[in-house]
């Protein structure tokens, strides 16, 4: 069943969250994996739509020849994050078989009908509303090649875990922080935080064929030698910065009318999907103090525990 009510939504990423957020989330097995499932050809034509800072672009870009007819194009909306696509991937040498266009996907993709042999997308169809959904896929399966593969990267919600093994509290508040995440983003915009395992169905109704589900684990436990402790620090500190700015804001507040109203700007879909403002300050002093733990001695780094798990479903479809 669809919302109720939806109102617009503007999503306004940060390139430096995008960067932090997938520096290590395409580990060397991942990759791999990923290439596999898509069947990722060196001559092959690519197109990643609602690509951001070209994580995922730069990944696939990997195994591409320009010589034999390889290329890739990135499509986002946001010039500012397009701008750091381009900076980052010349800097990492790619520029010569990646480009980048601006453009809405959710409108029109400014490319021909069947243009590339690959279609990919990664965590770009949850922030959607059902008709921009489908106009976006529409959209993704037109410029396909015949005998291409339209493939979406995103996880689900329900299949994710934030455990935190000195703090039942905390990962208890985790827990309902997602399913409020699921809640109350549907009621209030109408996207779906659990497509991941959702899509097969969504690429059989727009008349893909040959639909497979792949995926593999995100498991992350903070005290992992395999990522580097400098860019762990750099995560913790730019959560903590965040959260401390929220939690300073409430604190100035004057009364409990002003603190609701600074919560529902920042955390509006917690609080629409069942979380108390009781709660939510609870949880961002929870995650806070975590943090300032590991800030004032970072070699506790190395002895936390805590951990990030879930699944990124691949789902691929073959357009005929």
């Amino acid at each position: 069943m669809g919302p109720s009510r939806t109102r617009k939504h503007v999503i306004r990423f940060q390139a430096e969250w995008l960067e932090l957020a997938r520096k290590y989330s395409w580990s060397k097995n991942n990759r791999d994996l990923l290439y596999k499932f898509i069947d990722l050809r060196p001559n092959h034509i690519i197109v990643d739509v609602g690509c951001g800072t070209g994580a995922l672009t730069r990944v696939l870009a990997e195994k591409i020849d320009r010589n034999i007819g390889g290329r890739i194009v990135g499509i986002d909306k946001d010039r500012e994050l397009l701008r750091s696509a381009v900076a980052i991937t010349k800097k990492a040498g790619l520029n010569d078989v990646v480009s980048f266009r601006l453009a809405n996907a959710t409108k029109a993709i400014p490319l021909p009908d069947n243009y590339s042999d690959r279609v990919v997308s990664q965590a770009f169809l949850r922030w959607l509303a059902p008709e921009e959904l489908k106009r976006s896929m529409e959209e993704m399966i037109r410029i396909c090649k015949r005998g291409g593969l339209v493939v979406a990267c995103e996880r689900s919600i329900d299949t994710s875990i934030l455990y935190y093994p000195l703090n039942n509290r905390l990962t208890k508040l985790s827990r309902k922080m997602g399913l409020a995440q699921i809640l109350g983003y549907e009621k209030l915009y109408g996207y779906d935080k659990n497509i991941g395992y959702k899509i097969p169905s969504l690429f059989r109704k727009l008349g893909l064929t040959r639909i497979r589900l792949d995926g593999f684990s995100y498991g992350r436990v903070a005290c992992d030698d395999r990522i580097p402790d400098e860019y762990k620090m750099d995560m913790i500190r730019y959560d903590s910065q965040k959260t401390e700015e929220f939690i300073k804001r409430l604190e100035r507040a004057p009364d409990t009318k002003k603190r609701i109203q600074i919560a529902r700007k920042s955390y509006l879909p917690l609080l629409k999907g069942g979380m108390t403002l009781k709660e939510i300050i609870e949880l961002s002093k929870g995650q806070l103090s975590h943090h300032q733990k590991i800030l004032r001695n970072p070699e506790q780094i190395s002895e936390d525990t805590s951990v990030d798990v879930g699944v990124l479903f691949v789902t691929t479809g073959l357009k005929v």
